[in-house]
């Protein structure tokens, strides 16, 4: 498998739009209610997102990898995600070094990312059912 520096450009813009439509959803919140952070603690929020979204992106390409079992993918994903985003979360302040919040983070952060697995299991297995479909009418 060859990866062209344009592939890794385009999966890291569109993790930085996702991470971008994430920050705007934060920032309406902040409107909404009122609430008025310093500039610094916003910068370093939305640095944090794009971070993050630029990893997933990026990380993206490791479902690539055709000689790995799927299983071998999702874990090396999963650490790697967990590798990435908790220095991000600490130094952002989204997480603090004590234990109930570290723990809670984890916790967090196994739940979305197994939301966002599911949501591509499903997708992918509704793929294959439809190409095989596609298949048995021809």
């Amino acid at each position: 498998m060859s990866i062209k520096f344009s592939d890794v450009l385009a999966r890291i813009m569109n993790g930085l739009g996702f991470s971008a439509i994430f920050t705007f959803i934060a920032l309406t919140a902040l409107l909404a209610k009122d609430i008025n952070p310093p500039v610094d603690e916003i910068w370093k929020n939305m640095l944090g997102s794009m971070l993050i979204g630029a990893y997933y992106g990026a990380a993206s390409f490791l479902f690539q990898f055709v000689n790995w079992s799927p299983l071998k993918m999702v874990i090396t994903h999963f650490s790697l995600s967990f590798l990435v985003f908790l220095p991000i979360a600490l130094w952002t302040g989204w997480l603090s070094l004590e234990w109930k919040s570290l723990l809670i983070g984890f916790v967090i952060f196994i739940v979305v990312y197994g939301i966002f697995w599911c949501g591509y299991a499903y997708y992918y297995w509704r793929l294959t059912k439809e190409m095989n479909e596609s298949i048995d009418r021809k």
